[in-house]
């Protein structure tokens, strides 16, 4: 879970970066293969400015699990690696289009921390750690906008 991964990795506050980063490459070991554990030293080796391995890490990262936060991550170290805006441009691109990461849901609602009842059914245990629902913006309907409505030039 990457919440814990992030309590892991900053269990001592005023550690070294590169601490951190190995802490975060000890905590993979236990979960090879695994998105979350490659996001993990991703993220810590960015901090730690290693960025071959945050750009490898973010990469397997996508290769497994196309989502919104891994393309994010990698648009973070390229800009930090290269500076190519054009690149960085097309990275949050896909982001965009990509799926979301996983989050608290319960009812249709997505919360950034679990807590025990849903907000809107009351129902205990009701939080579950999944990508959310996609939903699509409100449609325009031609009928709900006025024939005769004056239109605003700016």
């Amino acid at each position: 879970h990457p919440e814990i991964a992030e309590l892991y990795t900053h269990a001592r506050p005023g550690d070294a970066v590169l601490d951190r980063l190995n802490r975060a490459k000890k905590l993979q070991e236990m979960k090879k293969n695994h998105t979350e554990s490659s996001m993990t030293v991703a993220r810590a080796a960015l901090d730690a400015q290693d960025l071959s391995t945050a750009r490898r890490e973010a990469e397997a990262a996508i290769r497994m699990d196309r989502r919104e936060g891994a393309y994010l991550l990698l648009a973070d170290i390229e800009e930090a690696e290269t500076g190519d805006q054009g690149k960085v441009r097309q990275l949050l691109s896909k982001a965009v289009r990509a799926p979301r990461d996983p989050a608290w849901v319960a009812d249709g609602i997505v919360s950034e921390r679990w807590a025990p009842v849903s907000p809107v059914t009351g129902r205990l245990d009701a939080f579950e750690w999944r990508a959310p629902m996609e939903r699509l913006g409100q449609l325009i309907d031609s009928r709900d906008v006025e024939p005769d409505a004056p239109v605003v030039a700016i």
